[in-house]
């Protein structure tokens, strides 16, 4: 107790727990995704009370909260962790691509872009340069957006389709994108195996406040945990 918690003899950190609960304040019971802002969580979160019926550990916190976590899951989980697995000896990035240390800078093309030649390299060299590119202009429908993705590289299909519509009404599935509340930072594509290379956002302009995107330049936290914190980078 206190700052590990011991199951059958394996140490696990609190904070570990306390991070991975099963209950419906920790996981979506209609979308199984996590609820759980893991950096809200205070570094010196304690596990204050713990109770073990054989299938379920109820877990009490310094913070007042309470988690639940199927014992099973957790023995398979921490019975048997994964050895890491080989990766390069260096970060390698594509030649001319620079990571962000600010917001990076603002450049709007035309939607027209896309049917010249010309004016589309230039969009694309933008693109694989800071990482992300902004087309004004567009049409809001599927077409469009075929159009547009096929000019980069081969639509990608997802059980959701090559192009789908999201809002916080009329769905026939479950996702916290299709909710009204805010999504943290994510990697985009958790249902695929592999995520994709580029993600297309096609929105109407509000005139409004709220619904802000979030970029964040991956390999620039991978070069500043590098940089702050080599232990935790390697």
């Amino acid at each position: 107790m206190g700052a590990t918690v011991t199951l059958d003899g394996i140490q696990v950190s609190a904070r570990w727990f306390r991070d991975h609960g099963d209950d419906p304040a920790s996981v979506n019971p209609d979308t199984m995704q996590r609820e759980v802002d893991t950096f809200a969580i205070p570094r010196d979160m304690l596990a204050s009370s713990l109770e073990d019926d054989g299938l379920t550990l109820t877990i009490g916190w310094s913070d007042g909260a309470t988690t639940t976590h199927d014992r099973a899951a957790l023995l398979a989980l921490v019975g048997a962790p994964r050895e890491p697995g080989p990766r390069a000896e260096s970060l390698t990035l594509d030649p001319g691509a620079e990571l962000w240390a600010t917001q990076p800078e603002i450049e709007t093309f035309a939607a027209s872009v896309v049917d010249d030649d010309d004016a589309w390299t230039g969009a694309l060299a933008h693109l694989r340069r800071v990482g992300w590119v902004r087309f004004e202009g567009a049409t809001l429908s599927d077409a469009p957006v075929r159009r547009l993705a096929g000019r980069i590289g081969g639509p990608r299909t997802t059980l959701f389709g090559d192009v789908w519509r999201i809002a916080s009404r009329d769905v026939d599935h479950q996702d916290s994108a299709y909710a009204p509340v805010p999504l943290d930072v994510h990697t985009g594509g958790p249902y695929l195996n592999e995520c994709p290379g580029t993600i297309i956002f096609a929105q109407q302009e509000k005139d409004g406040a709220g619904g802000n995107s979030v970029l964040v330049d991956g390999f620039a936290v991978a070069r500043d945990l590098a940089a702050s914190e080599p232990g935790a980078a390697e």
